[in-house]
């Protein structure tokens, strides 16, 4: 169902930002495709190249009919299907699994936002094929012994908080066990990070990423996101909480990037937004006030590493305006 009201400036975003998403997606998803030896990760990854190609087909359609210009999205160009495997199939499902664990809190937003039907329509569709998608990325994980969820005893009743304890956490105050909040927050952006840390860590090894004198900001990233995840690990561990894998071992040796300069920091500006994001919920629903603290000041760290992405983005022209509330001559 087509309309023919005037795109919302919230709209226009959600469109804008699918494109360029799913244009770089259904690339990347196919490149995968092409070297995963599981044929169920294949047949994960043929029913996300789909729903890739739909977002791309929808956001290029409503331009189209408004006469609006579209971004410059990738192309076939932009990712070599016949360049070297760089991740094992394990790592791939994990990458999947925090990409559409984005895409579902996005595409959620944009339903929210949208006053077309048909655009309401198409984002409802997204959520629903993209929750098929995450069930069937977790049957994999678990099949395949990659979860590693935490576990805690039950308690025998329910308390009631008597005292701001439940706030502190200081070496005179003493320090209080984790609650489920923090040991949920914890356990998500751990999953979510190491996937950037692993991401930049593949992304440094390539040639390409060292002739244009990217490979520094790349190291420096996994080094950031290293001591991100260090941190969780030690606040777990206060708890008696086990260790989580860091999955560095899944990443092949591999110096030919398959993707293009333009691609590798496009995509890693989008995981780091979202990680920034999932950051700034934890600090708004953690109780402790240190770890509160701890999300603080990772999130400032990332937002700030996130800026130089960007602007290395912006001194290549990779970088396309959002449309502004103002059109200046």
């Amino acid at each position: 169902m087509t309309s023919n009201l005037t795109l919302t400036a919230s709209e226009n975003l959600s469109l804008w930002n699918t494109y360029l998403t799913e244009t770089m997606t259904s690339h990347v998803s196919r490149y995968m495709m092409a070297h995963v030896t599981d044929k169920d990760v294949k047949n994960m990854l043929a029913f996300a190249t789909q729903i890739s190609q739909e977002g791309v087909d929808m956001s290029a359609s409503v331009f189209i009919n408004a006469n609006h210009p579209l971004p410059q999205g990738f192309t076939e160009e932009d990712v070599d299907m016949k360049g070297p495997k760089v991740y094992s199939d394990d790592l791939i499902i994990l990458i999947k699994r925090k990409l559409v664990q984005d895409a579902l809190v996005v595409n959620t937003m944009s339903l929210g936002a949208a006053t077309r039907p048909d655009i309401r329509a198409f984002y409802e569709k997204q959520m629903v094929d993209g929750s098929k998608l995450l069930n069937m990325i977790l049957e994999l994980l678990y099949k395949r012994g990659l979860h590693h969820p935490l576990h805690i005893p039950f308690p025998e009743t329910v308390e009631k908080v008597k005292s701001s304890f439940l706030f502190s956490a200081g070496i005179f105050e003493g320090n209080r066990d984790l609650n489920t909040t923090e040991l949920f927050n914890l356990e998500l952006n751990f999953q979510s990070t190491v996937v950037l840390s692993v991401f930049f860590k593949s992304f440094a090894q390539f040639e390409l990423i060292k002739e244009g004198k990217l490979a520094d900001h790349f190291l420096r990233g996994a080094r950031i996101m290293d001591k991100h995840l260090e941190l969780f690990r030690n606040r777990l561990m206060e708890s008696g909480m086990p260790q989580f894998p860091t999955w560095e071992n899944e990443l092949t040796d591999a110096s030919i990037s398959p993707f293009s300069e333009k691609l590798i920091l496009f995509k890693s500006a989008v995981m780091l937004s979202a990680t920034a994001g999932r950051y700034g919920v934890a600090i708004s629903t953690v109780l402790r006030r240190d770890i509160g603290s701890d999300f603080l000041r990772v999130m400032t760290e990332t937002l700030k590493y996130a800026e130089d992405t960007m602007n290395h983005m912006v001194k290549r022209g990779y970088l396309d305006q959002h449309p502004m509330a103002r059109i200046t001559e």
